[in-house]
């Protein structure tokens, strides 16, 4: 099985009626590559970041928006928030 197959192919070949069986073949198992990478990808990702990440179907165009998420301000913004709740909600242990 190449999962790989949706991340190293530029080019999806257009399946039409006159398509060559290896044409077809090629792109049945490009679209399961893209299904099981898309789906390997979303089960790793944490339940709270999954609503703020925009629906696709295409495995690179999903690594493509997970990179500008993971460089945005929202995720620096959402790490003080978390750090400073976090201060702001400890309890001093006086034993």
């Amino acid at each position: 099985m190449e999962l790989d197959l949706a991340i190293i192919m530029d080019n999806v070949p257009t399946i039409t009626e006159t398509s060559s069986e290896a044409d077809k073949t090629l792109y049945e198992a490009w679209d399961r590559s893209n299904r099981l990478s898309l789906s390997l990808m979303k089960m790793s990702i944490s339940d709270n970041v999954k609503p703020s990440i925009p629906k696709t179907d295409n495995e690179r165009e999903f690594m493509r928006m997970i990179k500008e998420y993971s460089q945005s301000n929202i995720t620096d913004k959402s790490v003080v928030g978390n750090l400073m709740t976090e201060l702001t909600t400890k309890k001093f242990d006086w034993s």
